[in-house]
């Protein structure tokens, strides 16, 4: 979890995106690994500000975006913490406003 939060602050996501919206639904636990939990994210945000990726900076193209509904699990182990986080690529790509693109 800490690897992910280092990667989005180094292009920060949520300077460029500050009204972003994760949507979340659905929120189901597994009936087979009761430290597992699944459910859908269909993500919303406002492009105000610059986002770096790599070496380019994109600055803002005040665009919104409406990503189509993906499918995320996180899993932990008995004392709370979480080993494992996933996230599917688009359920159903002709869904938002990105062309089936799942990322920002």
């Amino acid at each position: 979890r800490r690897d992910v939060a280092e990667t989005q602050k180094s292009f920060n996501l949520l300077g460029a995106y500050p009204d972003i919206d994760r949507g979340i639904f659905g929120l189901t636990v597994d009936p087979q690994n009761p430290y597992r939990v699944f459910f859908f994210e269909r993500w919303t945000a406002t492009m105000t500000g610059s986002i770096k990726i790599g070496p380019l900076t994109l600055p803002p193209s005040n665009k919104r975006i409406e990503t189509p509904i993906h499918v995320t699990s996180i899993t932990w182990n008995p004392d709370g913490k979480v080993v494992y986080e996933s996230i599917s690529p688009p359920v159903d790509r002709f869904e938002g406003n990105t062309k089936g693109a799942g990322a920002v």
